[in-house]
């Protein structure tokens, strides 16, 4: 899909900085990285959506977590593996 005045590589990059700002709303970190997935870009992973995740408070991760769902890959069952792992991991914490 093509918009005009808008380039690819740019919008890329813009997710890509999104996705790793530090002070960005952890919803929009979270979108932000669940569009990269979506794009299929090679920093998106599952691994690194939990690394994120586990650098935020508990209230943080659930936000990052419902926009990297929202915009994620519509594959059931990568969300399901996140949310799977998200939840072990958070259980490892407690």
């Amino acid at each position: 899909m093509q918009l005009p005045g808008i380039s690819l590589s740019a919008a890329v990059a813009l997710l890509e900085r999104r996705s790793q700002a530090i002070h960005a709303p952890a919803l929009d970190r979270g979108a932000a990285h669940g569009a990269l997935m979506r794009l299929e870009h090679p920093n998106a992973s599952a691994e690194a959506a939990l690394t994120m995740l586990a650098q935020l408070s508990p209230a943080q991760s659930g936000e990052a977590l419902h926009g990297l769902l929202a915009l994620g890959p519509p594959s059931t069952g990568l969300s399901a593996d996140i949310y799977r792992r998200f939840q072990q991991s958070f259980k490892s914490t407690k």
